[in-house]
């Protein structure tokens, strides 16, 4: 992997782990009344309540994989490399399709079934976005 990809994933996914972070602990450490009112004003507030969790764990995976395959010089099958990326480039995608309709029909009516997957996800299946986040580094890591 070169040198500036490397550094300007590693930069992009901490700053996306930033401000997720930032989200996450404003949401987790206020007032629930406080939330809920945010949430119900501004599409934007109620899009971070549902996608900051798995964002964060998926952005962490990402630059825990870029570090290892970094420093391990690791190189990767092709076969195994495109399929990660695709994997980790669905996920993603699903994760626009859970906020996308909140963001087009505001916090009250945006709500759907990828919006609510993304939102249990989030809390149930964690480690599985720390897992499709290591696969997004092994989808973009140097090939065999």
């Amino acid at each position: 992997m070169k040198t500036s990809t490397f550094v300007g994933n590693l930069i992009f996914w901490i700053a996306i782990a930033a401000v997720c972070g930032v989200f996450a602990a404003w949401y987790y450490t206020t007032d629930v009344s406080t939330v809920t009112a945010a949430a119900a004003e501004s599409s934007w507030t109620l899009v971070g309540t549902i996608a900051a969790t798995p964002l964060l764990l998926y952005a962490i995976g990402a630059i825990i994989g870029l570090v290892v395959i970094k420093i391990g010089k690791l190189r990767i099958n092709q076969s195994l490399k495109s399929h990660a990326f695709i994997v980790a480039s669905l996920i993603l995608a699903l994760m626009i399709a859970g906020i996308a309709p909140v963001i087009a029909l505001g916090p009250t009516s945006g709500y759907s079934m990828p919006t609510l997957l993304l939102s249990y996800a989030g809390v149930y299946a964690a480690p599985v976005f720390l897992i499709i986040g290591a696969a997004y580094s092994v989808g973009i890591a140097p090939a065999k």
